[in-house]
């Protein structure tokens, strides 16, 4: 599973790289405007910050025409990076079918996924990646990983190479099941990564290893002499 960071906060996406295999970032409209940062300089930064890692980076239209601009835009500013995302919308699937039809190598993302024809017409269109909003679809009534279950069949079932990219994750028991379902991608924020790639029990035990160790030894180092037992 790649593991995505749903930040704009630089600092912290380096913080969690320091420890946590990320594939990249995601970025939507709202995550750059916490940034209070224009768009293509944050792009720029995380290129100079992160030159192995992919971003994920929305468009800010609800027209078709003009998301092809601005996706194509977004491409060009770094084509082997960034993952153009649009909106599972008539105008936004309108947009993505231009997209493809043009130029077969840029990348695409169907996000704000809440059904499966929605991710049926996406995989068609021949997008990389589809985007279904785990938490917002239970906050509707309904249950995001059932959908995300649903989508992964349709696509293996009709042998699309799309992957899942899963979104509005909350929690630890969401990223258990969901890597159960073998998703390609989830994307987390930073909390989350936390809450759910550590444990405080591991830290207890870490913490009783090393108070045996000192018990008996003379310091924390691999050669340390016995401690005094008179």
């Amino acid at each position: 599973m790649q593991l995505y960071v749903d930040s704009g906060d630089l600092d912290e996406v380096a913080r969690l790289g320091q420890w946590l295999p990320l594939t990249g970032i995601t970025l939507n409209p709202s995550l750059v405007s916490r940034t209070g940062r224009p768009l293509f300089a944050l792009l720029e930064d995380i290129s100079e910050r992160f030159p192995h890692k992919s971003v994920h980076v929305q468009v800010i239209s609800r027209q078709a025409e003009k998301m092809v601009e601005q996706a194509e835009k977004l491409h060009s500013s770094a084509p082997d990076k960034v993952f153009v995302k649009l909106p599972a919308t008539r105008q936004g699937l309108q947009a993505i079918g231009r997209l493809r039809e043009n130029n077969e190598a840029i990348k695409l993302t169907a996000t704000a996924v809440y059904n499966t024809g929605q991710a049926l017409a996406a995989a068609s269109h021949g997008v990389d990646f589809i985007a279904p909003y785990i938490s917002r679809i239970d906050r509707e009534g309904n249950s995001g990983l059932y959908l995300c279950r649903a989508i992964k069949k349709m696509l293996d079932n009709y042998g699309f190479s799309t992957g899942i990219i899963a979104a509005s994750v909350k929690n630890g028991l969401q990223v258990k099941k969901l890597a159960g379902l073998q998703v390609k991608a989830i994307t987390l924020s930073p909390e989350i990564y936390r809450k759910s790639f550590t444990s405080q029990l591991t830290e207890r035990d870490e913490e009783n290893f090393l108070a045996d160790w000192y018990d008996v030894f003379s310091g924390y180092k691999l050669d340390a002499e016995i401690r005094n037992q008179e």
